[in-house]
């Protein structure tokens, strides 16, 4: 299941119990980023989404709210 969560929602939740999910590129990531979030840019999700855990909810994002087109790579 796929849903919207705000930055409030995210700030509400038990870091443990999510893994922050980073879009963006390397350079806007070396900017700044959601504290615990890893790095994983959209292409590389493509291929790498089987090493992501299971038993933890995945926040994903980005920058141009392309992180919606993930859910099916997630959720087959």
């Amino acid at each position: 299941m796929v849903e919207e969560i705000t930055i409030q929602e995210l700030a509400q939740m038990e870091p443990s119990a999510c893994q922050i999910i980073d879009m963006r590129d390397e350079t806007a990531f070396a900017l700044g980023h959601i504290d615990g979030a890893v790095l994983i840019p959209q292409k590389e999700l493509e291929t790498s989404h089987g090493e992501l855990p299971r038993d933890k909810m995945l926040v994903i994002y980005c920058r141009l709210r392309r992180s919606g087109r993930v859910g099916p790579l997630l959720h087959p």
